[in-house]
């Protein structure tokens, strides 16, 4: 197996922000093929850095989907709709499958962090720093059980991107828009703005908010907390999509 730790994933074309729902459905190539597609990212709302990618491995059985860390990204190729990975489709095929979404347990995230060879971000490290792992050949360690232990606890600020798109924003007086999409920077994978929709969900404008200007999401009221207020966000200009 290459060394993933070593890998520099990157999109080709120009350094910008990109959108991360544009990803969604993007064809997944291994280092032997195509292998399934783009499902689902899931990131850490306190630093906003990606952590997984999750994989619709159509290749393995019906309905598997598998998390796939950074450190196996390769390159995007926005033209052709498709994204590289440095994992042959055996390693990918063999990977911890996720029953279902978030939450994720602890011991679900060592397991698969053990299986590619890599030290876990909770550890300290970067979603992809150049000497997180150690390289291992993941198609000779075995597959783990992922039978969560009665110590398991899901990690709080996983956040499924699927799931956070659509929850309203609260700006500090009061209720303006919702999430449309996030952009992420491509060197780090790690989201810089949420694109906030100020109207309808087919009318009104889009605006960018950093994603330090977030004090808190709520899952239970399906919203985003922001520090700024109502009329500092109608002010700000327009956004314009990018790939």
């Amino acid at each position: 197996m290459p060394n993933m730790a070593a890998a520099r994933p990157h999109l080709e074309g120009d350094d910008m922000l990109h959108s991360i729902n544009s990803l969604i459905g993007h064809q997944l190539h291994a280092l032997d093929g195509e292998f399934g597609s783009v499902h689902d990212f899931y990131f850490d709302d306190r630093c906003w850095a990606i952590r997984y990618l999750v994989a619709d491995a159509d290749a393995s059985p019906a309905g598997r989907h598998v998390l796939l860390t950074p450190h196996a990204f390769a390159s995007l190729d926005d033209a052709g709709k498709h994204m590289r990975l440095n994992l042959t489709r055996r390693q990918i095929g063999l990977s911890p499958p996720i029953d279902s979404d978030i939450p994720v347990s602890r011991q679900f995230e060592l397991d698969t962090y053990a299986y590619y060879g890599l030290e876990g971000y909770w550890q300290g490290r970067s979603p992809r720093n150049d000497g997180a792992g150690t390289g291992r050949d993941a198609s000779a360690v075995p597959t783990p059980s992922g039978q969560a232990r009665s110590q398991d606890a899901a990690d709080p600020h996983l956040r499924s991107v699927d799931a956070v798109t659509g929850y309203r924003l609260h700006a500090s007086d009061g209720e303006h828009g919702h999430i449309a999409d996030f952009l992420f920077e491509d060197q780090d994978w790690s989201l810089k703005q949420l694109v906030i929709k100020t109207g309808g969900w087919f009318s009104g404008s889009e605006v960018l908010i950093p994603t330090s200007e977030v004090e808190r999401i709520s899952v239970e009221d399906s919203t985003v907390f922001v520090s700024s207020n109502r009329e500092t966000i109608r002010q700000r200009p327009e956004h314009l999509s990018v790939g």
